[in-house]
């Protein structure tokens, strides 16, 4: 993957090429590991992967073999020294820079009213520094260590809009269907009642989420760093936008490349009509100018190129915004069943990518010995200017994003 991050972009169609494949066969490595064999979690860093002599991919090391063992962790507070979180690692996904974080418990009530039991409170707030905001949602994980001991607690709701009636803006269940341990649960919490509480925050650990965002990942590293000024740190613009947190993120729209590109196409064929100032798709909207010189139409490789990286940014936003309503992860319900749409959506990449090269999808599927002598000419025969095409991501993103009116929105038009 080294060669294919140092290559120039004129040689950006070898990369489309030996980039598809890498990134199917990591699809594959995650279908064989995750889906079809018992494993409950491994990392899918370079440095974990390794491949034999057929060529087929597999992990090195598996962090947690069934869920138990990953509960057990979380339980003890170890888990954070299990997996790689590390800030600085361009493999690590955003939910795990900050799995772990300390939490102050707000007005922690244990309500008996309940049944079951749950620890209700009226506030909570995170005592580090992280850019990424509130990020509690269900599933997500509590321990509060008393006695010498940590009590697990497994969040139920997280309430919004703290009200008179409800009063509460956090609730905890007990993380155990053990009678004998809800009874000591209940013998250590009971006289709880507008307490502050120090406790440790875990972000819920889903496989399911990581191998998705750990190809979205791999989209922008096989495709787009080393180019136009894209760097291996994670692309600016989606820094911002995690920066207002995942509130922000869960209203994210994520546009088909298709519309992209048929506005793309009328402002191409009609862009000889005067026409009223109308607004554009895309995060920033930005207004079209009627009275500016009429636009070239594009020829067909370059039009080709273009639908090409816009439809690798669509599935790095559908892969890496796994909160957004448009994602792999929320349109299926199974990990089998996103990765099926995962491979669908690479299946027409690959129809642009043959189109491109001049070549047949099977042929490309197998880098033929005839594709592989013929790619490093492919750059001077295809009549593109590289320069005319541009690999920003975040102006790639910005294209396929869209949010509603907001201060943030407008906030992020001013800085990008």
């Amino acid at each position: 993957m080294n060669n294919l991050i140092r290559s120039k972009k004129v040689n950006y169609p070898k990369r489309l090429c030996q980039g598809i494949q890498k990134f199917e066969e990591l699809v594959s490595l995650i279908q064989t590991s995750a889906v079809r064999r018992s494993g409950y979690f491994f990392e899918l860093a370079p440095s974990n992967i390794t491949q034999d002599k057929s060529g087929v991919l597999s992990p090195r090391y598996t962090v947690y073999e069934d869920q138990r063992h990953y509960l057990e962790d979380v339980r003890k507070d170890s888990l954070y020294t299990k997996i790689n979180r590390g800030i600085g690692n361009p493999y690590v996904p955003y939910f795990l820079n900050f799995i772990r974080r300390p939490i102050i418990l707000e007005g922690a009530r244990f309500n008996i009213n309940k049944n079951p039991h749950t620890l209700d409170c009226i506030g909570y707030q995170f005592t580090d520094i992280s850019p990424y905001g509130s990020m509690i949602r269900q599933k997500d994980w509590v321990i509060i260590k008393t006695q010498g001991k940590g009590y697990l607690w497994v969040v139920n709701a997280v309430n919004s809009s703290v009200s008179s009636s409800d009063g509460w803006a956090l609730r905890l269940d007990i993380a155990s269907e053990d009678e004998v341990e809800r009874t000591t649960y209940e013998s250590v919490f009971k006289n709880k009642d507008d307490e502050r509480i120090e406790a440790v925050f875990y972000k819920n650990l889903s496989p399911t989420h990581y191998y998705l965002n750990m190809l979205g990942i791999y989209i922008y590293h096989l495709f787009f760093v080393g180019l136009d000024g894209n760097t291996p740190d994670k692309p600016q613009l989606e820094n911002a936008l995690r920066s207002f947190g995942i509130d922000l993120i869960e209203k994210i729209k994520i546009t088909s490349p298709q519309s992209s590109s048929s506005n793309r196409q009328n402002t191409s064929t009609n862009s000889t009509r005067p026409t009223a100032k109308k607004k554009t798709g895309g995060l920033f909207r930005r207004d079209k100018q009627s009275n500016k010189a009429p636009v070239l139409v594009e020829n067909t490789k370059e039009r080709l190129l273009k639908d090409i990286v816009l439809t690798l940014t669509w599935m790095y936003l559908k892969l890496a915004f796994s909160e957004s309503q448009d994602s792999y992860c929320s349109e299926k319900e199974t990990l089998e069943e996103m990765l099926i749409a995962v491979r669908s959506s690479l299946r027409s990449l690959k129809d642009l990518v043959a189109q491109f090269v001049g070549c047949d999808v099977v042929e490309l599927e197998q880098m033929s010995p005839q594709l592989a002598k013929k790619i490093p000419q492919l750059s001077s025969q295809l009549g593109v200017n590289p320069d005319s095409v541009s690999l920003s991501f975040n102006e790639l993103m910005s294209k396929l994003i869209h949010l509603p009116s907001s201060p943030e929105q407008n906030y992020l038009k001013n800085i990008f």
